[in-house]
């Protein structure tokens, strides 16, 4: 049994590795990927634990930056699978008190398999953006862990352990928050008969301390002027209100209309991740409603309360509002979900188990001949879901960037707009310690060069400030998106993949030549170009027609 999880843990981390990204992936990867390389503060709320622990990769001798924090990701990802199987193995073990090692075997590696290579899953394991997912699911798993040892052995070290671990949870990535009320409230439900005031208090002095220390760090490098300062917070309320996301908490009405459209958006992802999981999840809720009427009631009002919950939290997550139904909303919105997929994943674990039990015990199948069956299913995943994620030829995250500073002259200086492509921007000038006497304005005030705008944050004013200094320097000043200011008689043309402001008329100057510098190898190299990838090279040929 140990050589056939090692056997397939080695195919999978073999798959994962191979399609890793050579460099940084369009989005947020190339602002992570600088965070942890300068140890900076990233968007908020600035995930300290994951960019603290993505610096030792970093420093791995090992293609380029980026490469060795996606592999960073690919590693997390193979320890999530570890602990998503454990955490399965023993959850069988508590509600059905089965003897049988090979089912409950076969029923945990099953399910694990089922999450690890979902088309999600994988892209997530493979890039620096999707680590940080893939890096708060993990704590979720070992918090999960220590909760069931501490169920099954009565051992009151693993629930100060869980404790611990818990504290870390809302760092790693917000959307656990209710998750760890949950897991905590276990505890002391489970801890009933041995709580007292001493014990509560320790219990609470180990949960505190790890989510406080988990943020020390950015207390610190906010006081240090890092290269990578979101927004340029200096002060301890600066960081506060970092940590709060403060800047993503903007009024919305709530509209059922969107929720539901929202929700059907998630399960019709669901299905797509893991086909015929829906209903092993189903069957995996009976059986506990078999088993135990309160704990079912108990686990499907706090599955459906945290769906909800997610649901209304992409408001605050990478500035998207829940009003928005754009295609990149409802697209970028696929790892923000992955957290409720795991929860229900470990329940379709018990859904494995009644349908191995039914079909061994009633039926007298074999179960290792069970176990191949639905093996089909995994594998089946693994090929179709390998030619999608395969991003080993994927170097657009590099070369776009690239080709923006190919427009410039020596010294131009260029306001840039948006994650993509500001974040690759960022990557090639403080990582790869390129362009260094070309100035880059970031117009949303995030992670680039703002000391233009003086702490100004007001966008009307912003524009005042930027058309001043248009005006000031109209020969070397460019944009990544179109700039117009009527009242001074702005406008803009597009000038090769960037837009050159001009006074009453159009510039004229022809940029056909500046076309043929450009590099666009993914269009030749990929058949499977995401929604990012697509709308980016469209771009290209856009300018060309």
């Amino acid at each position: 049994m140990k050589f056939l999880f090692f056997l397939i843990s080695n195919i999978i981390i073999f798959l994962f590795i191979i399609t890793n990204p050579p460099t940084i992936y369009l989005g947020d990867s190339g602002e992570i990927v600088t965070a942890i390389y300068t140890l900076g503060i990233g968007h908020p709320p600035g995930y300290p634990l994951y960019i603290l622990s993505g610096k030792i990769f970093s420093l791995i001798p090992l293609g380029d930056i980026a490469f060795r924090i996606n592999l960073f990701s690919t590693l997390l990802s193979l320890l999530i699978f570890l602990f998503l199987f454990l955490n399965i193995k023993l959850l069988i073990e508590i509600i059905t008190n089965e003897q049988d090692k090979n089912l409950i075997f076969y029923v945990s590696l099953i399910s694990s398999l089922f999450f690890i290579l979902s088309e999600t899953v994988w892209f997530e394991s493979i890039n620096a953006k999707g680590g940080i997912y893939v890096f708060s699911h993990l704590i979720i798993l070992i918090s999960l862990y220590s909760l069931v040892k501490f169920i099954l052995t009565k051992n009151i070290k693993f629930s100060y352990l869980c404790f611990y671990i818990s504290g870390f949870l809302i760092p790693a990535h917000t959307s656990s928050a209710l998750i760890t009320l949950f897991i905590i409230l276990l505890n002391f439900y489970f801890l009933k008969r041995k709580l007292n005031t001493a014990i509560i208090i320790k219990l609470i002095l180990f949960f505190v301390f790890s989510f406080i220390f988990s943020y020390i760090s950015l207390f610190i490098r906010a006081s240090t002027n890092p290269v990578l300062d979101w927004a340029g917070i200096s002060n301890y309320k600066e960081v506060l209100d970092h940590i709060l996301r403060k800047r993503y908490q903007t009024p919305g009405q709530f509209a059922f209309s969107v929720l539901l459209f929202r929700l059907q958006n998630y399960f019709s992802q669901f299905i797509k991740n893991y086909y015929i999981l829906i209903i092993i999840f189903i069957i995996g809720l009976y059986y506990i409603y078999l088993q135990n009427k309160k704990l079912f009631l108990t686990i499907t009002i706090f599955i459906i309360i945290n769906t909800i919950l997610l649901m209304y939290g992409i408001e605050t997550a990478a500035g998207f509002k829940l009003t928005s139904l754009t295609t990149i909303s409802t697209y970028i919105s696929r790892g923000f979900y992955l957290i409720n997929d795991l929860l229900l994943i470990i329940i379709s674990g018990l859904g494995f188990y009644y349908v191995f039990y039914l079909l061994n015990k009633k039926y007298n199948m074999n179960l290792f001949f069970i176990f191949l069956i639905l093996l089909l299913f995994p594998v089946i995943m693994s090929f179709s879901n390998y030619g999608v994620n395969n991003h080993s030829r994927k170097f657009f995250g590099y070369d776009h960037p690239m080709n923006i500073m190919k427009t410039l002259n020596e010294k131009d200086i260029l306001f840039s707009k948006n994650d993509c492509p500001s974040f690759n921007l960022l990557y090639l000038k403080y990582v790869k310690n390129k362009f260094k006497n070309n100035t880059i304005y970031d117009r949303d005030y995030a992670a680039l060069d703002i000391s233009i705008y003086n702490k100004i944050i007001d966008l009307k004013k912003m524009s005042e400030i930027e058309s001043n200094f248009v005006l000031q320097n109209l020969d070397k000043t460019y944009f990544t998106d179109n700039f117009i200011n009527q009242e001074k008689n702005i406008n803009s043309q597009p000038f090769g993949i960037l837009f050159k402001p001009s006074i009453n008329q159009m510039y004229n100057k022809k940029t056909d030549k500046l076309l043929q510098l450009y590099t666009i190898r993914d269009y030749f190299n990929n058949k499977n170009l995401d929604l990012f990838y697509s709308d980016f090279i469209a771009k290209y040929f856009i300018a060309k027609a």
